[in-house]
């Protein structure tokens, strides 16, 4: 079996080929260091601005579960927006640490 890193890799491989992909963010257990045998890999796949789609899924990768938030730019700010307002510190924790 892969490390979770090589399988997330392998995820992030044909993301990277596409001309509207900015970059990915790891979050969650894996990038707070706290994952065990049974955690999954959280990615944020950030993509241009001029995407007008959202996508969010969830794939096995050589036995690692790699859940998956692929967005526009401009929607993590809306989401840290939101979560301010609405006293929530989670979506700035989770980027911040990620």
């Amino acid at each position: 079996m892969k490390t979770w890193e090589d399988a997330l890799e392998e995820f992030i491989a044909p993301w990277r080929r596409r001309p509207y992909f900015v970059g990915a963010l790891v979050t969650g257990s894996r990038a707070f260091g706290t994952a065990d045998k049974y955690s999954d890999i959280d990615v944020h796949i950030a993509m241009r601005n001029s995407v007008r789609w959202r996508e969010r899924g969830n794939r096995v990768v050589d036995g690692h579960l790699i859940e998956y938030f692929a967005n526009p730019l401009r929607m993590y700010a809306i989401y840290y927006r939101q979560g301010s307002e609405g006293g929530s510190r989670s979506s700035a924790r989770m980027f911040v640490r990620g």
